[in-house]
């Protein structure tokens, strides 16, 4: 099966993100936007999983509430270079399911995503 992923963000020359988008595209597609073109496009497609690079956003915890008002059952996962748990109960308040590292292993993606695409997403309330 082939999963369409979106990343909300901006490309880079970075090597996590060429490990990134190389896991992903050996299960599916991926598509990135900024969060503005973001939010027009999440309402009118569907995603397996939509990847919020924290990185790169002011505050991913309203970017993750907004995806929840379009899409209650939306799998979302928070991408970040530098992780804490506190930004990572954070975005799990906010509506992510996961919470991931920047990294240079493309096998920890992998497995992160299928565990993710092997849970059933809950409507968020």
């Amino acid at each position: 099966m082939r999963y369409n992923f979106l990343l909300v963000g901006n490309q880079d020359d970075s090597p996590s993100f060429y490990v990134l988008t190389k896991a992903l595209t050996t299960l599916g597609e991926l598509e990135i936007l900024s969060k503005k073109e973001a939010m027009g496009r999440i309402q009118a497609s569907e995603y397996s999983i939509i990847i919020v690079d924290a990185t790169i956003l002011d505050s991913e915890m309203l970017l993750i509430s907004q995806i929840r008002t379009q899409r209650p059952d939306a799998r979302i996962l928070v991408l970040t270079a530098s992780p804490t748990w506190r930004r990572a109960r954070e975005a799990m308040k906010a509506g992510a399911m996961d919470y991931l590292s920047k990294s240079l292993n493309g096998q920890e993606y992998l497995n992160t995503f299928r565990d993710i695409l092997d849970r059933t997403p809950t409507p968020w309330p």
